[in-house]
């Protein structure tokens, strides 16, 4: 099949493209592009904490990855690390990457971004920075980070990015040190005019290790933050009704979201994996083509199916939770046994979300669809 017959007028949306086309014949739509496993700072939670900081690849070499997923079909990048801007060469390589016509989001912690940087991004806009935010304070965000005196960095060059009329997307990641700067974090990016988002639940680390989940939030923690957050109130309120499509079903799927359908993550020494959690050291872009992995190792996992005793297959929650296979791997060591605090949360949420008091959620969405 030749890609360039595929027209993206024939669709609204970019997503719509995504469901409709590439997820259908299964074929990677996104490509994870880890440039760097190395970051400036040392956050307290981070899941590549106990990853080899191994050289990662020169910028020659992504180029060549990058032109060969240009010519497989993909349409979307997203560069993450370690930290990206720690290379020096990150603008040969993601204007290389704008030059080939990709769309690319950017996942950085922004506190190494130069001046320099600004006028590509100014030249060659990203589709959006998603920036980590890790307290609204010095006090806290060096808790977080374990290095003093880059806060002032994170607050300048987000505004540099404001002021140069990019895209950002503030995203709060909520520990036991920060969680009290959530709702100032989300007044702040209200007021600079970007997109926000939260999330408040940790995994292990790539190796296993369970030591971060010490930052993490007990699950009480997390639903009181729920209960009186409305919009997080309104997302579980109109999910918790909704059935398990398995209940019934003799195969149920393993892998339930865009791993093995239109996603593909490759690591900072080239190998291809399903997704930035999962990690194997199989099959090296530099050396094969992203179409004969893809079939030979990729699809294996869209098509893997859950043993008759799987209880997320059966469970009332799982629109709550919608589970994680790599999650549950690094949490208990297989894709089928749910995190057990993972777990415990989502039938938190459903026995929470389903009282009348949140009835006026699911009313104001039936109204509306009634409207339309």
């Amino acid at each position: 099949m030749s890609f360039d017959e595929v027209s993206v007028n024939l669709y609204e949306t970019i997503q719509e493209l995504q469901a409709k086309y590439y997820e259908k014949i299964r074929h990677p739509f996104v490509a994870g592009l880890e440039l760097t496993p190395k970051c400036n700072l040392s956050c307290v939670h981070c899941y590549m904490s106990d990853y080899p900081n191994e050289v990662t690849l020169s910028a020659e070499q992504w180029k060549h990855i990058i032109d060969k997923l240009h010519d497989s079909g993909v349409l979307i990048l997203y560069m993450t690390g370690g930290e990206i801007l720690t290379r020096r060469d990150f603008a040969e390589i993601y204007t290389h990457a704008k030059k080939r016509g990709f769309i690319i989001e950017l996942l950085t912690n922004i506190t190494c971004l130069t001046d320099e940087i600004v006028e590509v991004f100014k030249k060659y806009p990203p589709a959006t920075v998603s920036i980590s935010v890790y307290g609204m304070c010095e006090e806290t965000y060096s808790a977080v980070t374990r290095r003093p005196g880059m806060f002032a960095k994170f607050k300048n060059n987000v505004q540099k990015l404001v002021d140069a009329d990019i895209d950002i997307e503030l995203k709060f990641i909520g520990l036991r040190k920060n969680r009290q700067d959530f709702l100032e974090a989300e007044k702040w990016a209200n007021e600079i005019g970007a997109k926000f988002k939260f999330n408040f639940e940790i995994f292990p680390t790539l190796e296993g290790s369970d030591s971060v989940l010490n930052e993490a939030l007990t699950n009480e923690e997390i639903l009181e933050i729920d209960k009186n957050y409305p919009k997080a109130a309104r997302v579980y309120a109109l999910n918790c009704n909704k059935p398990n499509p398995f209940i019934d079903s003799k195969r149920v799927p393993v892998f339930t979201c865009n791993v093995a359908s239109s996603l593909c993550y490759i690591d900072s020494l080239g190998y291809v994996s399903p997704c930035n959690k999962m990690r194997l050291k199989e099959h090296n872009i530099l050396n094969e083509d992203l179409g004969d992995i893809w079939k030979r190792c990729i699809e294996e996992y869209a098509n893997m199916l859950a043993p008759e005793d799987y209880v997320c297959g059966k469970c009332p929650a799982i629109h709550i939770c919608a589970p994680c296979p790599v999650v549950n791997k690094l949490s208990t060591g297989k894709y089928v046994t749910p995190c057990p605090k993972s777990c415990e949360l989502s039938k938190m949420r459903k026995a929470e979300f389903t009282k009348k008091v949140y009835d006026k959620y699911r009313e104001e969405k039936e109204a509306s669809l009634k409207k339309d």
